[in-house]
C-alpha cells in the first residue's frame, strides 16, 4: 500500500505534462510522462523509485511520449498502469502504447 503524500513535482518537458506525486514509503506516482525527450526518463534511471502507480490523462504524444522508454526499463517497478482509453485506430499511438499492452498481459495496466 502506497504511503500519504509527500510532495509533488512539476516538470518542465516542453509542451506537454510530467508531474511526479512523491508519497511517504518512498514510491512515486507520475501523472504523464511527457514526449519522448522527457527528462523523467533519466531522473528515474538514475533515482529507480517504486512506481505505485503511473496515470495517463491523455493519449497525446506530449503526454505519453515517454512511456515506453519508462515500461520498458523499470517494468519490475510498478505496480499500476491507468489509461483512460487506447487510441486502437491511430497507427502513430500503437507504438507508444505496445510497451503497456504487453504489460497488460502481467494484469498491472487497467483501462
Amino acid at each position: 500500500m502506497a504511503g500519504d503524500l509527500s510532495t509533488i513535482d512539476f516538470w518542465d518537458v516542453g509542451q506537454g505534462d510530467c508531474s511526479v506525486l512523491h508519497l511517504s514509503d518512498g514510491s512515486v506516482i507520475i501523472i504523464d510522462t511527457g514526449p519522448g525527450s522527457s527528462p523523467v526518463v533519466a531522473w528515474l534511471a538514475k533515482t529507480q523509485p517504486h512506481i505505485h502507480a503511473i496515470v495517463l490523462t491523455h493519449n497525446d504524444a506530449d503526454h505519453v511520449g515517454a512511456l515506453p522508454s519508462v515500461v520498458h526499463a523499470h517494468a519490475a517497478n510498478i505496480d499500476a498502469v491507468y489509461m483512460l482509453d487506447y487510441p486502437h485506430d491511430e497507427p502513430k499511438f500503437r507504438e507508444l502504447f505496445d510497451a503497456v499492452l504487453s504489460a497488460q498481459k502481467k494484469a498491472w495496466v487497467h483501462f
